[in-house]
């Protein structure tokens, strides 16, 4: 008999709670309809929030078929001046480029390297 591995996803998301939430429900819903496993990244702020008692706070967590991982945007601190539009421009720009790095590393990691091609933007 033949078996097939699960599809494995990885869900990024920003660390806005308006975008977390819908990804959140997109993970869970491939896992609900596709049987597939989940590494769901957000950056460390965000994770943060989302895990405030962890042991340890910037290390993967596993929930069954999701696990919850961070990667860093520059700002692990979170960023506080969304008032300010040079400045708001200036964490897109930057958050870009290092949250590409890490999460160029992340995927490379060998336990991640069969994720499903796909893309969402929302």
């Amino acid at each position: 008999m033949n078996r097939r591995r699960p599809l494995q996803f990885l869900v990024v998301t920003y660390q806005a709670q308006g975008h977390i939430n819908p990804a959140i429900h997109l993970a869970n819903r491939l896992v609900q309809i596709a049987g597939a496993r989940i590494t769901f990244s957000t950056p460390v702020s965000a994770y943060r929030r989302m895990f405030p008692t962890s042991a340890a706070p910037d290390q993967e967590v596993e929930d069954g078929p999701i696990s919850y991982i961070p990667f860093s945007d520059g700002y692990d601190d979170g960023f506080h001046d969304y008032h300010s539009r040079p400045e708001f421009d200036h964490f897109m720009s930057r958050s870009k480029q290092i949250a590409s790095e890490n999460l160029s590393s992340l995927v490379a990691t060998p336990s991640r390297a069969s994720f499903t091609p796909s893309s969402h933007h929302g």
